[in-house]
């Protein structure tokens, strides 16, 4: 009795996963709210060596996590409609939708520049993990871009965020993209993640 309830209950996982899988498939790219990668650049290859994560209007999330990391495979979680808002409301915020990499980077310079000026002492990090984000601000409500389509895009490309989070924290811009950051990897911390290999 015990070994059928064990095989029906696997049956079932199995199914789950498989319908996950196809749950992608079946999503159609304009329904896509955001899709975020992080790659360390001391790793060699392109995307299939970043963790992605790929969320839909709908709430499904779907995850790849690359082979050389401890958790590696493809999987699946919903997102709740409140944290699938207060992620959205991040997406959208005015500082993350004007988000200028090169002017930031910019300000880091004359700010470094201003420090090493006075005599202090100025610290870097070499192993910088990049930070790839796709938003799509007019594809769930209220809408980000005004007088734009639903397949307006916004691209921001970040390496060391975690450090200049920590280290600007008068930068706004960069908060919110470190708070988008946080928000993408709890979500590989959830008890209901499924996996789709």
């Amino acid at each position: 009795m015990s070994r059928l309830c064990f095989m029906c209950l696997l049956a079932l996982l199995l199914s789950q996963s498989v319908q996950a899988f196809q749950g992608q498939d079946s999503l159609h790219s304009e329904d896509m709210l955001v899709r975020y990668s992080e790659k360390n650049n001391n790793t060699t290859g392109a995307l299939d060596q970043a963790i992605t994560i790929s969320i839909y209007r709908t709430g499904d999330v779907f995850i790849v996590i690359p082979e050389y990391m401890q958790q590696a495979g493809h999987y699946h979680v919903l997102l709740g409609q409140e944290q699938l808002d207060a992620l959205w409301r991040l997406l959208i915020h005015e500082q993350i939708l004007a988000f200028d990499a090169l002017a930031l980077r910019d300000m880091q310079i004359k700010k470094q520049r201003a420090l090493k000026e006075s005599g202090a002492v100025i610290t870097s990090v070499s192993d910088k993990a990049e930070v790839l984000l796709e938003i799509y601000p007019n594809r769930y409500q209220p809408p980000g871009f005004a007088d734009a389509d639903g397949d307006a895009v916004k691209h921001i490309a970040w390496s060391g965020l975690r450090w200049d989070a920590e280290n600007y924290p008068q930068i706004e811009s960069i908060q919110l993209l470190s708070e988008i950051q946080a928000f993408m990897l709890s979500i590989l911390q959830r008890d209901d993640l499924q996996s789709v290999d």
